[in-house]
């Protein structure tokens, strides 16, 4: 379809980690204003695969007719990395 992995990725990672928004300082302290999904539950597999990815000529393709999504029980390592949690994805060729 068409669409760079790149674009794939940055909209994954917007989606998941979110996107920042600038900072506000307040005093000696400064507040990263980051925009992302709700964390209440709602990013799921269904939810992701309906995510719209903008391909180059500025239409939109869901995510799922771009990726196969599988689950599988595998060993997964969850790091902390400036108090947040991240976890690994393996991502494989389109």
């Amino acid at each position: 379809m068409d669409v760079p992995r790149r674009e794939v990725v940055e909209t994954l990672r917007a989606a998941l980690q979110g996107l920042e928004h600038g900072r506000s300082v307040d005093g000696p302290q400064r507040i990263e204003r980051v925009l992302r999904f709700p964390n209440d539950g709602r990013v799921s597999p269904e939810n992701l695969k309906r995510l719209p990815i903008i391909r180059p000529d500025g239409t939109a393709v869901e995510l799922g007719q771009l990726v196969r999504f599988e689950e599988r029980a595998t060993p997964s390592m969850i790091r902390r990395e400036a108090g947040q949690r991240r976890a690994a994805l393996n991502i494989r060729g389109f």
